[in-house]
């Protein structure tokens, strides 16, 4: 039987990554996804005629300088994106705020619309201190240990002293721009909520630079769904198995055995894309068990999702942009949070769109525990109160959309967990607060010698850019060829 270099389980996005990027290097590699479709959280499922995202999500990140486009051009691929004018629309009280990744159109948009706040300063501080902290992150971050954390600071000693400071501040120190105008802080906490999982008051400042950079990057379509772009990067994979359910990871002589519904498997090394919580569901070893169990208790503090999908008529959405988010003053009922962030996809996609409809998708934050222990009566009718109420909150903003919007369903906390089999359907990570991050942030190494993972749930946390530094990062530590070739791609 053959024995693989690397065993990676799940299609997520840090298993794609992960396999690819050592498939390049020459490693023989096989990946195992459960579903019928790679991207795990950020995948695409189809419902009709229309395919749609599991979450409403934008791509950033793929410029020659970051993350995703470096990777892209180390495999030498060609995602299928489309480079996009804006990144978002916000509809926040009576405003409707462009946010372009042109410095020059944003500038000009947030001085229209937030007179009196120091705009120019909030974006130069942004693109300067954002560049330079994509590049700390995969050429100093993570630490594998104190020994680790002792040598940066030997080396790079005003990058150490900077990087402290950094994270020692709060993001609330980005208020000191606002002038206190409470429609732009609600925006950008909104922002911080979904690139860190939490609010300003609450990361870091390094966090909060890289959080409050994401809207105002270049932003990218990916067309057919999250998936099409996912399953770009795994071209480089010879050895992919869907639909293959990998039940245990066993050490064996000198390898791991894996036991998946489609027989057994032999690895050297074994690369897990799942979250820290549901590491124990995997692998039968106690010491792996026991840092699953601390981690449920450490990082209880964690989001899930709701979500709305739904076909929208074309000729209802043409002076729309792709991605629109919509804030309003209270929480929803049953979700926990203010905001809603629709994704719609364009009308040249064949797959996620049709003659007469696009495909669109809604994503918002859900507490967990506002879902459980319910009876199914219950569950149905919370179901049916926040269709209705996120419904009401689209055609306020947006009244265009009113009649519109067909055939709508509803994903909760408990459709994530069912789908995804993650730890009470949690789906954004651990959150990027001062009281984890970054020293106290999982790093991808288990208590078993040549057992890891990489996910959300590793540093430096969610979202396409942040679990793709991640990869990079344990790579930088197993793979002296992906070292010495990484420096110079």
């Amino acid at each position: 039987m053959e024995i693989f270099d690397y065993a990676v389980v799940g299609g997520g996005v840090g298993g794609v990554l992960s396999s690819a990027l050592l498939s390049k290097l020459g490693r023989s590699v096989i990946l195992f996804e459960s579903l019928s479709y790679l991207g795990g959280c950020a995948g695409t499922f189809k419902r009709g005629n229309l395919y749609y995202n599991a979450g409403a999500t934008t791509v950033v990140g793929m410029e020659e300088h970051m993350p995703l486009g470096k990777i892209a051009n180390f495999l030498e691929i060609s995602p299928p994106v489309k480079e996009l004018p804006l990144s978002m629309q916000v509809r926040v009280g009576d405003k409707k705020i462009n946010l372009w990744w042109s410095p020059e159109r944003l500038l000009e948009e947030l001085n229209e619309n937030f007179r009196g706040s120091a705009n120019e300063k909030l974006i130069s501080t942004l693109r300067k201190s954002s560049s330079e902290l994509w590049n700390a992150l995969w050429r100093f971050l993570p630490f594998a240990g104190y020994a680790d954390m002792i040598k940066f600071f030997l080396r790079h000693p005003l990058q150490g002293i900077k990087q402290f400071f950094w994270n020692v501040r709060s993001g609330e120190s980005f208020a000191k721009y606002l002038n206190g105008q409470q429609d732009f802080k609600l925006l950008l906490d909104t922002v911080s909520l979904i690139t860190s999982q939490a609010f300003l008051k609450d990361v870091p400042y390094s966090a909060a630079v890289l959080g409050l950079s994401y809207p105002i990057s270049k932003t990218y379509y990916a067309f057919g769904g999250m998936s099409k772009l996912i399953e770009s990067f795994a071209e480089k994979v010879s050895s992919v198995y869907k639909r293959t359910t990998v039940f245990k990871v066993k050490r064996a002589n000198g390898y791991f055995v894996l036991e998946t519904s489609k027989g057994e498997f032999r690895a050297k090394r074994v690369i897990l894309n799942s979250t820290i919580w549901d590491l124990e569901k995997l692998v039968d070893v106690q010491s792996v068990k026991d840092l699953s169990y601390r981690a449920k208790k450490k990082y209880s503090m964690a989001w899930s999702a709701i979500t709305l999908y739904a076909k929208v008529k074309k000729e209802k959405v043409k002076d729309l942009p792709s991605h629109v988010l919509i804030l309003e003053e209270e929480p929803l009922t049953f979700g926990g949070t203010k905001e809603l962030f629709l994704s719609f996809s364009l009308p040249e996609d064949p797959l996620m769109s049709d003659e007469e409809y696009l495909s669109l998708t809604v994503s918002t934050h859900a507490m967990p525990s506002l879902w459980e222990n319910l009876s199914q009566e219950e569950y149905h009718q919370r179901k049916r109160i926040l269709q209705e109420e996120i419904l009401n909150r689209i055609y306020k903003k947006i009244p265009q959309l009113k009649g519109a919007i067909h055939d709508p369903f509803v994903g909760t906390p408990k459709t994530f967990e069912r789908y995804t089999k993650r730890h009470k359907g949690l789906v954004g990570g651990i959150p990027i607060i001062r009281k984890y991050f970054p020293f106290s942030y999982p790093l991808p190494f288990t208590p078993v010698e040549g057992l890891y993972f990489v996910g959300d749930t590793v540093f430096p946390g969610q979202g396409l850019l942040g679990v793709s530094v991640g990869v990079i990062n344990l790579l930088m530590h197993l793979e002296e060829d992906f070292r010495r070739c990484w420096n110079y791609a």
